[in-house]
């Protein structure tokens, strides 16, 4: 069954224009929620939502629109992805942790459903203190040789460590890890960690929702602003955040780009991301590690909307992980799916 967006908003008390300069014909316009949650915002109702496919942009900024309906209203309403799946009628077979917290013995539910709903407090997560950035101190020598022995150029560091915003942690639970925050709509949601250690009983460890995460880093994707904000010919997904680091420094030079899912598995709201990416670039190439190619294979179907624009990626030969790759080696790779 269709969902009556029109009546969503009614029943929701959320202000619309059927009629406007900015409104396009058949569509249904709001003030645009991403914009208002920025420095920047709408002084009107920028963004429009097709009501026959779901489909919504923004006028004001090409960043914020998508083609499903689940990330506007989690937005709208600042609720979880499962929520807004229940507001939609769809069935949702995983829910993450923390999902129904406001479910709680104590929660007076008519706030969820009260047509007057007030917009929850948004919510600020700021890094663990022991977690600092690079300033040149002699501590932060193990952690610049560990992103060497990753593959990055040491004349290349400084600038791999700003632009993806890399920190590093000596003392606390984060100890002997180099961290990567995770941002989305420009705003810290968590981070993960590499310990230095390659035969550590733990390599990756990530911020929890029950440490403070405002999203699972399940749910969503490496580096998603900056990729909607330019675009590009390929983009290469993997499985580890340091290949992804990798496989976009060296590719975006050449009009590509690259990001991971922190995990074997895609799941549903990452691959919402991706296909709101997809409207930016011109194909997306899935090149997991070798031996998930079973796991690549099943995820195709999670995202059959995207059709053609969607490939399973090939190593070049001597390669068996995105890691491994070198400079040049990601040279050829971008050569050959642009």
């Amino acid at each position: 069954m269709q969902f009556d967006i029109e009546d969503f908003y009614l029943r929701r008390g959320i202000d619309f224009i059927r009629k406007g300069t900015n409104v396009k014909k058949g569509e249904i316009n709001v003030s645009c929620p991403f914009c208002n949650s920025s420095s920047n915002p709408d002084p009107s109702y920028h963004l429009g939502v097709d009501p026959n496919t779901g489909y919504w942009s923004c006028w004001r900024n090409r960043k914020h629109r998508g083609k499903r309906l689940q990330r506007l209203i989690m937005k709208l309403l600042s609720i979880s992805y499962a929520e807004a799946c229940e507001i939609l009628g769809q069935k949702v077979d995983w829910i993450r942790e923390g999902s129904f917290n406001i479910f709680n013995e104590d929660f007076d539910t008519s706030k969820l459903f009260n047509d007057e709903q007030e917009a929850a407090e948004e919510k600020i997560l700021e890094l663990d203190p022991n977690i600092r950035p690079f300033t040149g101190f002699r501590s932060e020598l193990p952690f610049l040789k560990y992103l060497t022995e990753r593959g990055f150029h040491r004349n290349h560091l400084n600038e791999v460590i700003k632009e993806y915003d890399l920190h590093y942690c000596i003392n606390g639970p984060w100890q002997n890890r180099i961290i990567a925050p995770i941002k989305l709509d420009y705003k810290l949601v968590s981070w993960t960690g590499r310990h230095l250690q390659k035969d550590a009983s733990l390599r990756y460890r990530s911020l929890s929702e029950k440490e403070g995460a405002l999203i699972s880093i399940k749910d969503t994707i490496l580096n998603f602003d900056e990729l909607m904000n330019t675009g590009g010919d390929s983009l290469f997904v993997c499985e580890g955040p340091f290949d992804g680091f990798k496989l976009d420094f060296y590719a975006k030079d050449d009009g590509s780009r690259a990001t991971a899912l922190f995990s074997k598995a895609l799941r549903e709201p990452q691959a919402i991301l991706l296909s709101e990416l997809s409207m930016v670039f011109k194909k997306i190439v899935l090149l997991l590690d070798a031996e998930e190619l079973e796991a690549t294979l099943t995820s195709d179907s999670t995202l059959a909307f995207l059709g053609a624009k969607i490939e399973m990626g090939e190593l070049p030969k001597g390669f068996h992980d995105p890691g491994e790759l070198t400079p040049s080696a990601v040279y050829k790779l971008v050569e050959r799916y642009n």
